[in-house]
């Protein structure tokens, strides 16, 4: 099996490399940090939504709550009138 693995890789591996190796180091540097900037931003992001979730709910209750008071008021027939 993992000569099999090894044929697929020499295989795909180019015969030729055009560039050099400093530039293709500075390619996979660039790459990793590019990466690394992704992976924090999409934490800060996902933070971001999980408290925006949070906050919706807590708006979203209390929203339910306003709507359910008059209701309770009226239906004791304390409700005022000015």
């Amino acid at each position: 099996m993992s000569q099999a693995i090894e044929l697929e890789a020499t295989r795909l591996r180019p015969k030729v490399v055009n560039q050099e190796r400093e530039s293709l180091y500075e390619d996979v540097l660039k790459q990793k940090l590019q990466a690394n900037f992704f992976r924090d931003e999409n934490v800060r992001l996902k933070t971001k939504v999980q408290m925006l979730e949070v906050e919706l709910n807590k708006n979203q209750r209390l929203v339910d709550e306003l709507l359910v008071k008059p209701e309770s008021v009226a239906s004791n027939g304390s409700s005022s009138v000015t």
